[in-house]
């Protein structure tokens, strides 16, 4: 279940005006980025851990993109930093499920806005 990291390794930062929130657990990260009235102005949702991780992102400005994580480790002897790279298969269905199972200590506009942004983005994608 999605929980909201303690201070010692987290969670709540400014961004320029922008209070971001970090919720984590075995399969999944969420960010979300908000104003100072608490509306979400951006998110990004990681999915797949550890193995295939996916991200889901959103902003006001730029709308939603889908990426695949390249984790950088393709030499053991090196530690590089993952790279988003666009693409990926995407399954709004199974992730909005997921998603949902998981949310439940979030509150409920931020589990619905998340959602609704997994299902846009999945209309799109069955429009192309």
């Amino acid at each position: 279940m999605l929980r909201l990291l303690p201070p010692g390794l987290r969670s709540t930062t400014t961004h320029g005006e922008l209070r971001k929130q970090w919720f984590s657990d075995e399969a999944m990260d969420l960010i979300l980025s908000c104003d100072d009235h608490g509306v979400i102005r951006a998110f990004q949702l990681c999915y797949g851990k550890p193995w295939t991780q996916k991200a889901l992102m959103w902003t006001e400005a730029n709308g939603t993109g889908h990426f695949c994580v390249d984790d950088g480790e393709g030499n053991p002897s090196k530690n590089c930093t993952p790279l988003l790279q666009p693409g990926g298969g995407f399954d709004g269905k199974k992730l909005a499920g997921d998603f949902l199972e998981r949310s439940g200590q979030l509150r409920g506009d931020m589990v619905f806005f998340v959602v609704q942004k997994i299902e846009q983005y999945a209309s799109e994608q069955r429009r192309q």
